[in-house]
């Protein structure tokens, strides 16, 4: 019998994107103000397995002369940063699949907690 190895690698590559397809999971971005300087995130995915780590980028819109930051979520997908009080932030991760989730948030000039 003789393979046509064209059709073969068509087949095998579609095979591949079907099956990469099948896995590929959705990244969810919950994001928290604790105080008028503090956010905290929370990373799950639709698979949702608890033990995995996140690069996310963090961008001061507020002011241009900050530098873009990334930083790294723990385990569980969980991570706090501090910002300015009244400062604009943009967090955005990007998963395996490429799948990319971004968030803004507003950190209020200050809370009535702040003052306790």
């Amino acid at each position: 019998m003789k393979i046509n190895i064209g059709y073969f690698i068509t087949l095998i590559t579609l095979m591949f994107f079907h099956c990469k397809q099948l896995y590929a999971h959705e990244l969810d971005l919950e994001l928290k103000v604790l105080s008028s300087s503090v956010i905290e995130g929370q990373i799950s995915t639709s698979h949702d397995d608890g033990s995995f780590s996140q690069y996310i980028s963090i961008e001061n819109l507020s002011d241009s002369s900050f530098s873009k930051l990334t930083l790294q979520s723990n385990q569980y997908g969980q991570f706090k940063l501090i910002g300015v009080p009244g400062h604009r932030y943009r967090i955005m991760l990007e998963g395996e699949e490429n799948h990319i989730v971004s968030e803004e948030v507003v950190l209020p000039k200050s809370l009535p907690s702040d003052n306790i």
